[in-house]
């Protein structure tokens, strides 16, 4: 669950299979076997929608069973999904029109009866053909008198009110009894917007599949067709304050719509710090992760404690570093803020990932990093401030970077979009890669010049072996070669006697 705001799946407008048309054709009464209360809430929240309006034609048969089926299914499952179930109706007015009203989920379902009683119907309950005897004003009166919602069904469809006589239409936008109203058709947006309505969107679903519904008809079931609500908590105020706001908190949502709720960036769950006698617990939203309070509450505190649980204690420099020494890890006992018993966990997603995060001070200098698999976490390898990318600023230190020209581009390196570890681990494997082929080349100059030295001996011997066949060349070395080989006979002669 998030902290602060986050996006609800809410059907304005579902029909229980109390309705007398549920799993045939809208405003044909279906005899055939009808699913359970429990299998049809089920199947809202295997949808993944947050909450229903139970929109009974003119009744309110629909609410009580459906909680109770909630309740049975709670009590089956611990771990049910939380789901919010508003008591409302689809009430049909005089000429036709059908209108939606929607209560407080802690409202009793007698609420809807009242309605219909001020709005002056004596038809039958559950039936859709038969009208009441005030007009689509009066019923939004009435039912915003009773601390409800009025929000006029399908509006752009059969039996909408934007098919009214137009002074009619125009009496009912003049008013601020209706501030939202049902849209189907995207091209009737306009419509809406012409007399300051909010478009919503619900299901009017009367099957629990789409494989269910008739040919001809859009496949409408739980999940398909939905109005997505940003507010802190799905109630009836948060409702009626997103549709104040209505460009930043209010959606028309089809199944296979892209899911607001899906964020791209990380962003920290959630800080805990056990220290002394305390533990602590700060939650936070993946929109927005602030800390708000008085000076001196400790705002800065919890900044330095996540900074020193991601292993950033080194990016402090300055006076800052020095004013903040007493939470770092390398602190003395004399001056540290934290001791051996403290602790400090950080939750943090990423890609749809839970990574944990766990600082304790009889090892201050590395933290453990989990990955949560399933029921369980899983050891991580690599560096902290790599795996997860927070830069941390306290105010001090904004104001000491201030001061510094290239702080900027400093802070520009260490985003993540700019991966300086993998453009520094580069750098050294091309500063490494130069190194060995500078140590090649001293080898290779080192071997020339000794293959320079021997050609030069070379050269020389051959010039020798050149003069040497030159003066063979002369009379004197023949007369020479003669006189040896006389002397070598006369000493062979000589040996002989």
């Amino acid at each position: 669950m998030y902290a602060g705001a986050r996006w609800w799946r809410l059907d304005i407008h579902a029909h229980s299979p109390a309705s007398f048309d549920y799993g045939g054709l809208e405003g044909k009464a279906n005899e055939e076997l009808k699913p359970s209360f429990k299998e049809w809430i089920k199947a809202y929240i295997e949808a993944g929608v947050d909450g229903i309006v139970v929109t009974g034609h003119n009744s309110h048969t629909g609410v009580d069973p459906a909680r109770e089926a909630l309740a049975q299914l709670r009590e089956e499952d611990h771990d049910l999904p939380p789901f919010v179930i508003f008591p409302g109706l689809e009430l049909t007015a005089s000429g036709g029109y059908h209108v939606l009203g929607i209560f407080a989920p802690e409202a009793d379902a007698e609420i809807v009866n009242k309605v219909l009683n001020l709005c002056a119907y004596s038809g039958t309950r559950g039936d859709s053909d038969e009208t009441a005897n005030k007009t689509v004003l009066d019923a939004a009166k009435a039912i915003v008198a009773e601390g409800g919602i009025c929000v006029p069904a399908h509006a752009d469809q059969s039996r909408g009110v934007f098919s009214m006589d137009p002074r009619e239409l125009h009496a009912l936008g003049s008013v601020d009894s209706v501030i939202a109203v049902e849209v189907i058709d995207d091209a009737n947006l306009g419509k809406a917007h012409q007399w300051g309505w909010v478009p919503v969107l619900g299901s009017d679903a009367h099957h629990l599949t789409t494989e269910g519904c008739p040919e001809g008809h859009e496949a409408n079931a739980p999940g398909t067709h939905l109005t997505l609500v940003k507010a802190e908590k799905l109630d009836l105020q948060g409702l009626r304050l997103a549709l104040t706001d209505p460009t930043e908190s209010v959606r028309r949502f089809r199944s296979g719509d892209e899911d607001p709720n899906r964020v791209e960036h990380g962003y920290i769950n959630r800080l805990s710090v056990v220290h002394g006698e305390a533990t602590e617990e700060y939650r936070f939203g993946p929109w927005m992760n602030c800390l708000i309070g008085g000076r001196g509450v400790g705002k800065s505190t919890l900044v330095e404690l996540i900074r020193l649980a991601l292993g950033r204690s080194h990016e402090l420099a300055g006076t800052v570093a020095e004013d903040l020494k007493r939470f770092e890890p390398t602190a003395d006992g004399s001056r540290r803020w934290w001791d051996e018993a403290t602790r400090i966990i950080v939750d943090y997603t990423r890609n749809d990932q839970l990574f944990r995060v766990t600082w304790s001070g009889n090892a201050p200098e590395s933290s453990v990093l989990e990955l949560q698999e399933g029921s369980s976490w899983q050891l991580q390898s690599g560096r902290i401030f790599d795996r997860i990318p927070i830069r941390v600023f306290s105010q001090k230190q904004i104001y000491e970077l201030a001061t510094s020209p290239q702080s900027f581009l400093t802070i520009l390196d260490d985003m993540p979009t700019v991966e300086k570890s993998a453009w520094d681990e580069e750098y050294e494997l091309l500063e490494l890669s130069f190194i060995g082929e500078r140590n090649k080349l001293r080898k290779l100059r080192a071997e020339a010049d000794k293959t320079d030295r021997i050609r030069g001996q070379l050269e020389e011997v051959q010039g020798r072996l050149k003069h040497l066949a030159e003066l063979r060349a002369t009379p004197q070395y023949q007369e020479l070669s003669a006189t040896e080989e006389r002397i070598r006979d006369a000493g062979a002669a000589e040996r002989q006697a």
